[in-house]
């Protein structure tokens, strides 16, 4: 992983996790804590393939634009928002390859605890 000038916690070399919806930080929907339903994320990866400048960052061998849904969660590499990968802890490294499915699989569950089931810090 390389962060890239919004993020100081990512390292060259570290093993991440990544969010199946990269989000911006910025639309309405990140900065009331709706991370999940990125504004920006649906309107340019979701539905053109791009990252949030509009732009893809990766091409084929003949130098056309290889567009990307999402962040590529099995791919070896991958272009996305720093916000979009957080360094796995040791546990979870130690899983080994295996461990690409928490970005997906942990999220959905999380996300259908926070949004189908309400639930909210501090409730039981």
């Amino acid at each position: 992983a390389s962060g890239g000038p919004l993020s100081n916690e990512l390292r060259v070399g570290d093993s991440v996790v990544t969010t199946f919806i990269m989000p911006c930080g910025t639309c309405p929907s990140c900065v009331s804590n709706n991370e999940d339903i990125c504004d920006t994320f649906f309107s340019q990866n979701r539905l053109k393939g791009s990252l949030y400048d509009g732009s893809p960052r990766l091409s084929l061998p003949d130098g056309s634009p290889l567009y990307q849904y999402s962040m590529g969660g099995m791919a070896e590499y991958s272009v996305m928002p720093a916000n979009a990968a957080y360094v796995m802890p040791p546990a979870v490294k130690a899983m080994g390859t295996d461990a690409s499915i928490v970005g997906c699989a942990l999220f959905t569950a999380y996300g259908a605890v926070k949004n189908a089931g309400a639930l909210r810090p501090g409730a039981r």
